[in-house]
């Protein structure tokens, strides 16, 4: 009984001595504005096609996802982003046992970002469209995007405060003469913490 007493008794002082530390040295001063930024990507083979019947042909690959489209057919593509939703950071204070306080913000959501390439105007994305779990925060439309694009960027309007998950999704148009591939690659979003 007296030694495991000790061990105890030993392994407080030891969480006392060298973590109680370390939780007082990652504490910002109080004059610091606590900022951070997430970048969170998605592969091409993740993609979830909503309406698969309007596409000749599918193929998923280690390097991105090639889908073909049925002549003068249109497509809309949805990628899930992992969302970081709520971002913490410890206050120095005088509470007991810790001294600290963790305080938490919510993630804005700055950009958003796509990669992919098609073999011709006639296989294009004509929309992109952000979402909040069911909400539209976002929409970039007549846009007339084909070729290479690699990491094609889009600022957000109002730089809204998540709530939910994010889904980043591609409409596309597929016409009739050309080559109507498109091989999607990634697509990825920039989250920033603001402490105010």
């Amino acid at each position: 009984m007296k030694t495991t007493l000790r061990r105890v008794c030993a392994g407080l002082l030891l969480v006392g001595v060298v973590i109680a530390p370390s939780w007082v040295a990652v504490a910002p001063p109080s004059d610091a504005v606590v900022t951070g930024m997430l970048a969170m990507w998605l592969h091409g083979t993740a993609a979830q096609i909503e309406s698969p019947e309007r596409l000749a042909q599918v193929q998923r690959f280690a390097f991105h996802t090639r889908i073909e489209g049925n002549p003068n057919t249109g497509n809309w593509l949805h990628f899930p982003i992992t969302t970081p939703v709520v971002g913490t950071y410890v206050e120095s204070q005088n509470i007991p046992f810790t001294g600290f306080m963790t305080n938490y913000r919510r993630y804005h959501l700055d950009k958003v970002f796509v990669s992919f390439r098609s073999g011709s105007a006639d296989a294009r994305v004509t929309n992109i469209h952000v979402y909040d779990g069911p909400k539209l925060i976002a929409a970039f439309d007549n846009l007339n995007l084909y070729g290479e694009q690699h990491m094609r960027e889009f600022v957000l309007p109002d730089f809204p405060e998540v709530e939910q998950g994010i889904c980043i999704s591609l409409g596309v148009q597929f016409g009739s003469s050309g080559q109507r591939w498109m091989e999607l690659q990634s697509v990825g979003a920039d989250f920033i913490f603001l402490d105010h």
